[in-house]
């Protein structure tokens, strides 16, 4: 049986959390006014100021599976993929004891809301349990835009097709039936949308090339991804057919 490494995780809420005090040896050579007394830490130093791209990442998400890797020369931390990721482990409360209720409220909010500044999770005069009621009404909008963006690239794609079978069977000279040539650049349009949508999706990495986004599509968005960069190519080539043909004449 495999070993799992367990993470421990201060789930409390801010107000009944504490914090680990530097060694006594530590605190004797610093500057008696100085406020830095306190261990680094996961919440408080850690994880708000992760790098631009790991915006969307969760709590829980940054424990399990994300290492510190080096710190650079402007003290900016980055971060690596674990080999092995961790368990997450957190103190487990009960919501028919009133002292534990607001903090099993708060627990799903704090570890799987991403959020830089912990108290923005809840807003001025909302309870715990209007907290986790707003967040899970704002992640289920989210996961239906996802799957709306999803289908559309699904439905884009078949529409391709379709185009892509009519030409085949006109071999590009005969006409194509039900005015299906001029549907194409709208279609094409709407793949091409359709794909930037991945990147809103999976891909939250800035700086990345054509290439390295390409190489980062799944099997479905790649096939759609060739056949629109075959369409564009070819495009282009008979263009320049066009153009050559014209100065020769």
């Amino acid at each position: 049986m495999k070993s799992v490494t367990v993470q421990y995780v201060n789930v409390y809420l801010p107000h009944k959390r504490s914090r680990k005090i530097k060694n006594y040896s530590y605190l004797t050579k610093t500057d008696q006014y100085s406020k830095d007394i306190f261990n680094p830490s996961i919440i408080k130093d850690f994880y708000p100021t992760r790098p631009n791209n790991m915006e969307d990442v969760s709590l829980y998400e940054f424990v399990a599976i994300y290492k510190l890797d080096k710190i650079r020369d402007n003290r900016e931390r980055e971060y690596k993929l674990r080999s092995k990721p961790v368990l997450p482990n957190h103190r487990k409360f009960n919501p028919m004891q009133e002292a534990e209720r607001d903090d099993f409220y708060y627990l799903p909010i704090f570890l799987f809301v991403p959020f830089r500044d912990e108290s923005t999770l809840v807003m001025a005069g909302e309870t715990m349990e209007e907290a986790l009621r707003r967040h899970r009404e704002a992640s289920i909008r989210g996961i239906e835009n996802h799957f709306n963006k999803l289908q559309k690239l699904l439905e884009a794609g078949r529409n391709w097709n379709k185009i892509v079978d009519a030409r085949n069977k006109a071999s590009f000279t005969e006409e194509l039936p039900d005015n299906k040539e001029d549907d194409e650049p709208q279609l094409l349009g709407e793949i091409m949308k359709a794909v930037a949508h991945i990147a809103d999706m999976h891909i939250n990495v800035p700086n990345l090339t054509l290439e390295q986004r390409e190489a980062m599509l799944n099997v479905d968005q790649e096939r759609i991804f060739d056949k629109i960069k075959s369409h564009l190519i070819s495009q282009r080539e008979r263009e320049d057919v066009l153009g050559m043909s014209l100065q020769t004449t």
